[in-house]
């Protein structure tokens, strides 16, 4: 708690602890994180900075007024801002996160702090992309396949120029042996022409060819609701299908993800000209070390050439 609400400065004098606990207890920002549904809203903002309230209600699985409430206390408490309609952790909420995660506040200032600047130019051009991954996170939680912001690890190659594996989302995509595979997800909203789709695909090309091939799960399209929109978003999915075939690759268009398709068992993921369910992917990549097995821990982490170590757990 100490890490959430300061306490005072040492005075000398012990008293008696039950009492100084009751009154951390009750501070604004200790209060506003205690229970599950405060917990998963502060987890969702930090994971995923940009969504407004309805968004995050649907990320966590819980009322939206409910949530609304939950947001209410935050903003009071200093740890979170309303910005254009949409939640961002404040200062104080990044330094309650890094302390959470025992990372340094600076290291969460600097991935996040451009966000609630006085600038808004970045903060509204990056809106639209972060709300489509809260959207994908959102569906695959719901049909019960335990997703994580890319962010939480990013896997570099110094001796290939920094190249980099940056996906918008990890996801642990449960196979028909019991198992389980780590897959990365790119949610693409721009990426449409064979140029485009080819520079998305280097990186993954890179990594293929110093024996790492990550298999991706790639969503494609803005999901606007019309016959327009549908041919919009299959067209680039094929796209994507077909230019990355010989990567381990699999891509969806993004209304019918949004439709509940993504686990469907006959149909809904593209692969070279077929259609595939999810697990497909498990027999296209060569990665054991990605397979988590029953009684497991859900455990994902690289160590880089530069010898450090990302990794996200559960």
């Amino acid at each position: 708690l100490g890490r959430i609400e300061r306490p005072p400065a040492y005075t000398g004098r012990v008293g008696l602890p039950e009492r100084e606990l009751e009154e951390l207890l009750q501070a604004p920002r200790t209060k506003s994180m205690m229970g599950v549904p405060g917990r998963k809203v502060f987890e969702w903002v930090n994971g995923i900075q940009g969504c407004n309230t309805r968004l995050i209600a649907n990320g966590v699985g819980h009322d939206h007024g409910d949530v609304k409430a939950i947001i209410s206390d935050y903003v009071d408490a200093g740890l979170m801002v309303i910005l254009d309609d949409c939640v961002y952790l404040g200062a104080a909420g990044r330094v309650a996160a890094a302390g959470r995660d025992r990372l340094h506040p600076n290291v969460v200032h600097g991935r996040f702090g451009y966000l609630t600047s006085e600038d808004p130019s970045q903060r509204l051009r990056e809106r639209e992309h972060e709300q489509a991954v809260a959207l994908a996170k959102a569906q695959f939680l719901h049909s019960g396949i335990l997703a994580y912001e890319g962010w939480r690890m990013e896997v570099t190659y110094p001796g290939a120029g920094g190249t980099q594996i940056r996906p918008d989302l990890w996801v642990l995509v449960p196979l028909e042996d019991g198992t389980a595979m780590w897959c990365a997800v790119e949610v693409e909203r721009s990426a449409s022409g064979d140029a485009a789709i080819e520079r998305k695909l280097g990186p993954h090309r890179i990594a293929r060819d110093l024996k790492e091939g990550w298999p991706v799960l790639v969503i494609e399209g803005k999901g606007v609701r019309s016959d327009k929109g549908r041919r919009d978003d299959l067209t680039p999915a094929r796209r994507f299908a077909a230019l990355g075939s010989d990567l381990p690759l699999l891509a969806i268009p993004f209304h019918q993800a949004m439709q509940g398709r993504m686990t469907d068992p006959d149909q809904g993921w593209l692969r070279a000209g077929e259609t595939v369910p999810i697990t497909h992917l498990a027999g296209i990549t060569n990665r054991r070390d990605l397979i988590v097995r029953p009684g497991d821990r859900a455990w994902l982490g690289k160590r880089t050439e530069s010898g450090t170590l990302a990794a996200i757990s559960s």
